[in-house]
């Protein structure tokens, strides 16, 4: 196993007073681990917060890697 991989960030907006921090973090288990807080509170199960990143950061994967090369225009999407 190698060691993961992880990226952190975060963004404060002032003008709408949001603040934003991810942290991912990559492994090459099968295993998953999501934890999904709102407004400091826990979403065991997710919700849509949890969807629509899931969904945005699946799109950019898939952009990227057909952008650079890393999947061909014919090859399948990354799921």
């Amino acid at each position: 196993m190698t060691a993961p991989a992880r990226l952190q960030a975060g963004r404060h907006d002032r003008r709408a007073d949001i603040t934003l921090d991810v942290v991912l973090q990559y492994n090459d288990s099968f295993n998953a681990q999501v934890l999904s807080y709102t407004n400091t509170i826990n979403n065991p199960d997710g919700g849509t917060h949890q969807a629509g990143f899931r969904s945005a950061l699946t799109r950019a994967v898939n952009q990227y890697a057909k952008q650079n090369n890393v999947l061909k225009e014919k090859d399948p999407s990354i799921r």
